[in-house]
């Protein structure tokens, strides 16, 4: 038997202003979030409030051709301590049909895990934490560094204009709570990995029909090739 309740608030303040010009922006500023979780699981209660407060900081470079964004994040953590967590994200057009982003950044978060294997629960498995007395379960927060690009080109099939878009995304975790289904047929442990990755690799082609209409057709290259790849074999 389960039964959570969470309830949220999200507060900020920024001050933004230019260096010289227009092209040059940046911004800094504070905030806080808070969340109070009430949950109960088998006639244990797991309640706790969280309220984190955090710093920021922030440069934009803006030009004709490219733009680029950096920022840097200090987040003040109740039970996981001072978080860091830098971002970037990068713009530049070769040509008015070319266009290549790239991003990067490093995150992290509390899970819920409860709240986050409802299916487990659906098949009558018992939840196995790391110290079911303890505040968050006994899991460390998870921590994960993103990196990722697109390149878009536009180009005419058929005197037809197209566009088609590239996207590779990558997560590498440093610190990633696990579900593990494997260990006991009636039980799901969760417990904390420092390592793990998964890597994102998909084809987009967008064409217009008509104004407003926009028809898009995704691909996953990765899965694409695998099964060409078993084909072969």
């Amino acid at each position: 038997m389960y039964y959570g309740k969470q309830n949220s608030f999200y507060h900020q303040i920024i001050f933004e202003s230019i260096i010289k010009d227009t092209n040059h922006t940046f911004h800094l500023g504070a905030g806080v979030v808070g969340d109070i979780y009430d949950e109960k699981y088998l006639g244990n209660k797991f309640s706790r409030t969280e309220i984190v407060p955090g710093i920021f900081v922030g440069y934009q470079w803006k030009g004709i051709h490219h733009s680029l964004d950096i920022s840097q994040r200090i987040d003040f953590h109740p039970q996981y301590g001072v978080q860091w967590s830098p971002r970037f994200s990068g713009r530049y057009q070769f040509s008015p049909q070319t266009v290549l982003r790239m991003s990067a950044g490093k995150a992290f978060r509390s899970s819920t895990p409860i709240a986050e294997t409802f299916q487990a629960l659906a098949s009558n498995r018992k939840l196995i934490f790391p110290d079911e007395k303890a505040i968050y379960y006994g899991l460390q927060a998870e921590k994960a560094w993103n990196l990722g690009g697109s390149i878009q080109q536009d180009f005419l099939l058929f005197t037809s204009k197209f566009k088609g878009i590239v996207d590779v995304f990558s997560t590498r975790f440093l610190n990633q709570v696990v579900q593990d289904y494997d260990r006991d047929s009636r039980e799901l442990a969760l417990y904390n990995a420092t390592s793990g990755s998964s890597t994102a690799l998909q084809l987009q082609i967008e064409h217009s029909l008509f104004k407003r209409f926009t028809l898009s057709g995704p691909i996953d290259i990765r899965k694409l090739l695998f099964h060409i790849w078993q084909v072969k074999i």
